[in-house]
């Protein structure tokens, strides 16, 4: 792996990264709009019926402290099974028959669901100085990964296709899974996150995953849906070796939430789902923006062209516009936030992109489409700042496309 830079030649001022339109030979076939587009298989941003459950304390002002990766045990509390409305209507199915929910797993030893995150916490601890970034963390180049959202669940399926990508090809380092790892049909069986990992684990790169609508708040069950992610999911990265090229961190209070620096690209994942629940909601979307800021500021600003983050929801869905419009504010009025390419990227029936959300310059919302084909992206750091995708539509990891706008910003 490449000698990160010393930090002598690191700017002590950013440098000038105005995000600009580039040319690509990357296609994608759906063009760019304007403004977040949804859907019919999309969720629907009217409030649900109110959900009975002790509120937990909102979370402190004062940032809570990085922790490396390592696997961790967590889990909120929950007082009555909930039923939602059905979300993303049409949505369409993983690939394959698999109507029939295949519940014989749940008889396995409970033992068993433990075993991912055996003496967690004697893994984790907490940084105080000296920061450890990786080696490829300030570098500047093509960040280029792969995300997904949905599937997973037939695994014959899923191993033939992720087994056989191309990472020499196209370069990517990682996948993230964007929820939800259960569909709704499966009602968070134990079954639905243990074959939704045997199909990731078959991919090349190491595999990070966020919760998603139909990973516990769906579930007629939250709290064993909960338990059912945490054990099968939340730490699926860790049956990869560990990078040395960026250091994965998850946050103390939340450790579904999780951050590296890679390229000059500062991901960030956050558990971005929609709960009718007004309490649990607010305190995660607060727990999700002081995690940015934390992050932003652990690893500075001066090393950061581009900040990509993740989640599963809408940006501009009602429980979310918190989140909205604390980073838009930071993009209009913050002078370090303004040379700085913001990204936000989440599930959605359909592949595409939004630009300049709300009207504020370079703050873009990504979508990616459920199911196959996944999507392959490239952030480009250095002098100028951007960002490229594609769908994935072949074993071999090429890019698909019938004409239209390329997939730029």
């Amino acid at each position: 792996s490449p000698t990160i830079p010393p930090t002598t030649n690191i700017p002590t001022v950013p440098p000038s990264r105005t995000p600009t339109i580039s040319p690509t030979d990357l296609p994608t076939s759906v063009p760019a709009t304007n403004s977040p587009t949804t859907s019919s298989s999309e969720r629907p941003s009217t409030a649900s019926p109110t959900v009975i459950r002790i509120p937990t304390a909102m979370p402190s002002v004062e940032p809570s402290s990085l922790f490396p990766d390592g696997g961790t045990t967590f889990k909120p509390s929950f007082v009555s099974p909930t039923l939602f409305p059905t979300a993303f209507e049409g949505a369409v199915g993983s690939v394959g028959d698999e109507n029939e929910v295949d519940d014989s797993e749940e008889r396995e030893d409970a033992n068993d669901d433990d075993k991912d995150n055996d003496d967690a916490n004697d893994q984790v601890e907490t940084i105080t100085e000296g920061m450890n970034m990786g080696t490829e963390a300030t570098i500047e180049g093509d960040a280029t990964f792969y995300l997904m959202s949905d599937g997973a669940n037939n695994v014959a399926f899923w191993e033939s296709q992720l087994s056989v990508l191309d990472v020499e090809q196209s370069g990517a380092k990682f996948l993230v899974h964007l929820g939800s790892a259960s569909r709704r049909v499966d009602d968070c069986a134990r079954s639905a996150y243990t074959k939704a990992k045997e199909s990731l684990t078959n991919t090349p790169v190491p595999v990070y995953s966020l919760p998603g609508n139909f990973d516990w708040p769906e579930c007629s069950d939250p709290e064993s849906g909960w338990k059912h992610y945490q054990d099968h999911m939340m730490n699926i990265n860790t049956n990869w070796d560990t990078a040395t090229d960026y250091v994965v961190y998850r946050q103390q209070e939340r450790p579904e939430n999780f951050s590296f620096l890679w390229k000059r690209v500062l991901f960030v994942g956050i558990h971005m789902v929609t709960n009718s629940d007004a309490d649990e909601t607010n305190e995660r979307v607060m727990d999700n923006i002081q995690w940015v800021n934390q992050n932003v500021e652990e690893h500075q600003m001066e090393n950061i062209d581009a900040i990509f983050v993740m989640g599963n929801e809408r940006l501009l869905a009602t429980e979310n516009i918190a989140f909205y419009e604390h980073f838009s504010n930071k993009k209009k009025n913050v002078d370090e936030w303004n040379d700085v390419l913001f990204v936000y990227s989440r599930r959605s029936g359909i592949s595409g992109l939004s630009r300049d959300i709300g009207g504020v310059t370079d703050l873009h919302e990504l979508r990616v489409g459920s199911e196959w084909p996944i999507m392959d992206v490239r952030v480009q750091t250095g002098n100028v700042a951007g960002i490229q995708f594609r769908t994935v539509s072949s074993r071999i990891g090429r890019a698909s496309g019938s004409g239209g706008q390329d997939g730029v910003i």
